[in-house]
């Protein structure tokens, strides 16, 4: 069995093995490489909360503007089609904005989910989270995406 160094020296951290358990390899990461330049990421992997939310308030030299692109860009072209609704949608929004935009955009979010307005859906979802688990309640078993979070509703 490899160690968990070995895996993150590994050239695909794409591999089925890595994302079946990447677990040991974040701690080995967070133990002896907290701040680790993947070459074939193209980019830093942050592995402890201090250094993620530093970098992550520091709009100055880490803008997340096409953050997500430069990851999707080292695709094959064959695996980047397919991933197209995900990168269109990663191209905008709060995750992927600066300030000034990321804090227009959460203001209006902000707005949007008061506690009253979140309040007044928890019998919609709770009623929507019920049917999902009675669906899968004789299988004994859930894959949580396929069965929970991507069922249309």
């Amino acid at each position: 069995m490899k160690s968990p160094i070995e895996t993150v020296r590994e050239p695909d951290l794409g591999s089925e093995n890595f994302y079946s358990d990447p677990y040991p390899v974040y701690q080995y990461l967070r133990d002896h490489d907290p701040v680790h330049w993947s070459p074939q990421w193209g980019g830093w992997l942050l592995t402890r909360y201090k250094d993620v939310s530093a970098m992550l308030r520091d709009v100055q030299r880490f803008s997340n503007v096409g953050r997500m692109s430069k990851f999707l860009n080292q695709l094959p072209p064959e695996v980047r089609k397919d991933l197209l609704p995900f990168e269109d949608h990663f191209q905008q929004g709060l995750l992927n904005s600066d300030p000034p935009n990321h804090t227009r955009i959460r203001g209006l979010l902000t707005k949007a989910f008061t506690r009253r307005l979140i309040e007044a859906q928890r019998s919609r979802v709770q009623t929507i989270v019920d049917n999902l688990l009675d669906a899968v309640k004789e299988k004994g078993g859930m894959d949580v995406i396929s069965d929970f979070a991507c069922q249309p509703q």
